[in-house]
């Protein structure tokens, strides 16, 4: 037979002393069960207009690199002014040769380059270049406005 057992008692505890007790009738704290908040959706409140055309038509065949890429800042300057919205740029880079992604992000508040990992994709990539992104702005939250 187990000593401890044999020579246990049960004890009656004081709730009312117990400090936890005491601040919460101190601090008037209910007791009764509620609900939890269910999670906001971002875009209940506001109406977001998404604009995914080019201001201009082109074949990519025949156009540039150069040419698309500033057709794209223009786009992106003129639909999304930077005097009015937060501009973040994502971005990437493969190395073949090591099958290496990279994550890169820009924007006026931070500028981050994470290595992604190896043999992934460049959607992959891009993924992960947002999801670094979100989680920057979390953090600095006080650093812009809601218009």
């Amino acid at each position: 037979m187990d000593k401890f057992f044999s020579t246990y008692g049960n004890r009656l505890g004081h709730l009312k002393t117990q400090s936890g007790l005491i601040q919460k009738k101190a601090l008037q704290i209910d007791d009764k069960p509620k609900s939890l908040s269910l999670p906001m959706n971002p875009l209940a409140d506001i109406d977001v207009v998404c604009c995914t055309q080019l201001l201009d038509f082109f074949r990519k065949s025949n156009t540039p690199p150069e040419q698309m890429h500033s057709l794209a800042l223009e786009t992106i300057n003129v639909n999304y002014p930077g005097d009015q919205w937060l501009q973040v740029f994502t971005g990437g880079s493969y190395i073949d040769s090591q099958a290496n992604v990279g994550a890169g992000i820009y924007s006026e508040l931070f500028s981050f380059y994470a290595a992604a990992g190896h043999n992934r994709s460049a959607f992959e990539e891009e993924i992960e270049a947002i999801r670094i992104a979100l989680c920057q702005l979390c953090f600095l939250d006080t650093k812009f406005t809601k218009r």
